[in-house]
């Protein structure tokens, strides 16, 4: 069955068994509370029906603002007061208060130690009682905990402290009394139940709370009178016990090994079995299931044996998160009483070195802790250090759960100093608690003294060698990984172990190669690809200006632009030309000559005809900067300095692969589709199914409303923008010739799509348009274009518009471009869709296309506005 622990606690200075009065019990105190977050629990019954089994999660639960007026008289009067409670602490649970009365500064409070090691009472603003830790004092055990002091206005200033199943005196305390307490009206310093301030977050408890009861009398109350009115200790029901089985298996379960700290798994697996087997049992009884819960809780870890090697490694998880290294106990050295002595201190772990070696001897409770170098001992702990020498200390390992432990030197916890939240590198071992995967908890992990050799990796391909490096491995463990100047490329390791000297050959074929960029041998093989600088955003396109790199530092592009494969010319589109293992240069298609590293940060990066060969290196971006740091890289030349870097508008050197330094590659099409608009007059229409350049001598327009005039609203794409694929425009040319969109990155749309009054067809057999829609046609006496209203029986051909008024009640005839309304169709679509067209200014001069304010086109006036 479980244990059963009874511990008191008391301040006074009489010890027999007098009367006590009962002032309140949990229920009474659950009910006068103002706040209350904790949550009772249904795995566990009591006996009394005043009492109560409530569970606080150690972050945000407590019972707080406890206004009991009896409670609150007991305590400002002149008698011994008593608060008795059943506590079932967590595993995790370190430095939790079980019970507050006042605040941080004037009250009471009643804690559990670290990893339930001990109970702690404290008055602050009278004196502080030192924490009492014993074999009795459990984890997920019950323990029945009761405090007496002596209350406001009492007289006795004198108390002690015993454990209750020896009756034996612990420690005596004098002026250990609340009269110098401040008056506890005040909401912040009323009662709570597992916390030690009421209303905040200071040591929250973690674990269970049951039947707390306040009471008085006239003097120290024996464990027998207390234990009387507490009642029994908790029991589980049948659901809680399944409950706890199923914790207890999974727990055991994840922490089986022959390492200290773990369960033996031939000890641990048939009561695991057991456990199992009752579960399975639907009609178990509750004494069966209480059998098996027991058993469980009774098993014991493994403590380290004498004879075996073993290293201290550290269990804060942070070291690994940040370093990707493992950090152990070691021998260091560190000045003390002016003189330079051996000290405990901690670094990254290592497998070959004796000082990072420990053994363990079995001394009184604890262990006699040697290193493994110099036979030194852990000693008596001198300066906030743990030296080494020839006068062995018991060193206590107190379990943390999880196979993780604190090493105490009397009261003093093993820390490592200069841990900087796990970016630290060595330093020595000091004092400081700490609780599960802290920087105070550590692992101790049996092990041998291995030997080094050197493991020499070469990327093969073929008989060449593309690249080596010589690694240190360590016989008997997994082959080491070696370390590429990028993670975009990995090295595979050999099965098996380290043995001895070694060459790994490793074919180029087997090798793992993820750039974030297609590349190529040759010019000729390499794909183009657009290059955005500065890789938190895609706004910064590189490009050839003269004979250097420019980069466009306010864009006057959409993003996509590039992103989606098409570029304004040549002048953007680069190549990557090598290989990951001997490096790359960086060519420009439309100069065909390559970028030149610069010797120092001031200098501009140039192009020329040989160019510099650039290695690929990880971006190191800020933590501001949304986007796949995968796809973001920075070209540096190898054993070089700088990298290349976006210096405002162009391209030079910085000593840093920060975003400045990193760019993001783009697939582009140098050589894709291409459409020709021949265009005899002033406007057409287009809608294509890819990016593309715009021609230069046409402008392209959206439309998206009709004036009062039945004239269209045309609002200009920006200039230098570029045509967006699957959008309908209306073209305005200056010239009537041929106009080629290439340089484009094609798609496979073919669905109609609409934007404002425009509907582009992308389908090879054209598009029938809808009855009372309009095409573009010109008037075949005046040569005028305008959209004309059409009876359902007209095709609009592939890559043309047509345009639709839904707002419109009665349709006009036409929707007319600004200028006269003209009437008569003519030679819908083809070469003849666009009549020839003059147009002056009223100065008589000739224009190459409209202007705002009045025209005259074709010998008659046009006002645009």
């Amino acid at each position: 069955m479980k244990k059963i622990t009874f511990i008191l606690f008391a301040l006074c200075c009489a010890v027999g068994l007098h009367a006590q009065t009962v002032v309140a019990t949990m229920q009474d105190l659950v009910s006068a509370a103002t706040s209350n977050t904790a949550t009772q629990s249904t795995d566990w019954q009591v006996s009394s029906e005043n009492g109560g089994v409530y569970e606080f999660d150690g972050t945000s639960s407590y019972i707080g603002g406890i206004t009991n007026a009896s409670v609150v008289s007991a305590l400002e009067g002149s008698e011994y007061v008593t608060i008795a409670m059943w506590v079932y602490g967590n595993t995790t649970s370190g430095g939790k208060c079980m019970f507050g009365y006042g605040d941080q500064s004037d009250g009471v409070k009643i804690q559990m130690t670290a990893n339930c090691g001990g109970i702690s009472a404290t008055t602050k603003g009278v004196a502080d009682m030192s924490s009492y830790s014993d074999s009795y004092i459990s984890a997920n055990q019950w323990t029945l905990v009761a405090v007496t002091f002596s209350a406001k206005t009492a007289t006795t200033t004198n108390g002690r402290i015993y454990l209750s199943e020896t009756d034996g005196i612990y420690s005596t305390k004098n002026d250990y009394r609340l009269s110098n307490m401040k008056d506890p009206a005040s909401d912040s310093k009323k009662f709570a139940i597992g916390s030690g301030n009421q209303g905040g977050v200071r040591e929250l408890f973690s674990g269970l709370i049951a039947n707390v009861t306040v009471m008085t009398s006239s003097s120290l109350l024996q464990n027998s009178a207390i234990a009387e009115k507490v009642g029994a200790a908790p029991t589980r029901t049948v659901s809680g016990l399944r409950d706890g089985i199923r914790e207890r298996i999974d727990y055991v379960s994840a922490y089986l090994g022959d390492n200290p700290g773990y369960y033996s798994s031939a000890t641990a697996q048939p009561r695991i079995k057991a456990g199992e087997m009752v579960l399975a049992n639907e009609s178990a009884t509750q004494e069966e299931l209480q059998t098996a819960y027991d058993n469980l809780n009774a098993l014991t870890i493994n403590m380290p044996k004498e004879g075996v090697l073993y290293q201290i490694v550290s269990a804060y998880p942070n070291y690994e998160t940040n370093q990707h290294v493992k950090k152990a106990m070691c021998i260091t050295t560190a000045t003390i009483d002016e003189t330079v002595k051996n000290v405990v201190g901690w670094a990254t772990l290592n497998e070959t070195e004796a000082q990072y070696f420990w053994k363990f001897t079995t001394n009184g409770s604890g262990y006699s802790v040697q290193n493994a170098s110099d036979n030194t001992y852990m000693t008596t702990w001198n300066s906030n250090k743990q030296p080494l020498g020839e006068t062995a200390v018991a060193i206590s390992l107190v379990s943390l759960g999880n196979g993780q432990f604190n090493l105490k030197n009397s009261s003093n916890t093993m820390h490592t100093e200069g841990h900087s939240n796990g970016a630290g590198a060595s330093g020595p071992i000091v004092s400081w608690s700490g609780d599960l995967n802290s920087c105070s908890a550590w692992y101790i992990v049996e092990a041998e003294i291995k030997t080094e050799v050197d493991i020499t990796y070469r990327v093969m391909d073929g008989s060449d060698v593309l690249w080596s490096q010589t690694v240190e491995g360590v016989v008997g463990n997994a082959y080491p990984v070696p370390t590429f100047y990028n993670n975009f490329v990995t090295i595979p390791t050999p099965e098996g172990m380290v043995s001895a000297v070694e060459t790994v050959d490793v074919p180029v074929s087997n090798v793992t190669v993820a750039l974030p960029f297609g590349y190529g041998a040759t010019v000729e093989t390499a794909p183009a690809v657009a290059l955005d600088v500065h890789g938190n955003e895609a706004k910064y396109p590189l490009y050839a200006n003269g004979s250097n790199l420019g980069v466009e530092y306010e864009a006057y592009t959409d993003a996509d632009d590039y992103t989606q494969g098409a570029v304004k010319s040549d002048a953007y589109a680069w190549k990557l030309v090598g290989d990951p293992f001997g490096g790359f240069r960086l060519y420009n298609v439309s100069t065909g000559t390559y970028a030149v590293h610069a010797s120092d940060a001031d200098q501009a990066i140039t192009l020329g005809s040989d160019g510099t060969v650039f290695q690929i290196y990880n971006s190191r971006q800020g933590s501001n900067d949304a986007f796949d740091s995968s796809q973001a890289f920075c070209l540096k030349k190898a054993d070089y300095a700088y990298y290349l870097n976006h210096r405002g508008t162009q391209l030079q050197a910085w000593n840093d692969n920060d975003g400045g330094s990193s760019f993001r590659a783009y697939t582009i099409n140098v050589q894709g589709v291409s459409y020709s608009l021949t265009m005899a007059g002033q406007y057409a229409t287009v809608c294509l199914p890819f990016y593309s350049v715009v021609p230069e001598g046409i402008t392209l327009y959206k439309n998206s409303a009709v004036a009062e005039d039945n004239t269209l609203t045309l609002v200009a794409v920006a200039s230098g923008s570029m045509l967006m694929p699957n959008t309908p425009y209306i073209v305005e040319a200056t010239q009537p010739v041929t106009y080629v969109f290439s340089n484009t990155s094609a798609t496979t749309s073919a669905s109609p799509v609409t934007e404002g009054n425009l509907t582009g067809v992308l389908a090879a057999a054209g598009a029938s348009v809808p009855e009372g829609g309009y095409v573009l046609a010109r008037n075949k006496e005046t040569g005028h274009q305008a959209f004309y209203l059409t009876d359902g029986t007209v095709t609009c051909p592939q890559y043309k518009c047509y345009l639709t008024l839904s707002s419109v009640e009665s349709a006009p005839k036409a929707v007319y471009f600004p200028g006269e309304v003209q009437t008569g169709i003519d030679g819908l679509f083809g070469s003849e869709e666009n009549g020839k067209v003059t147009i002056f200014n009223l100065a008589g001069q000739q224009l190459n296309k409209l202007e705002r304010g009045i025209n005259i086109v074709n010998g008659r006036k046009v006002l645009v506005k």
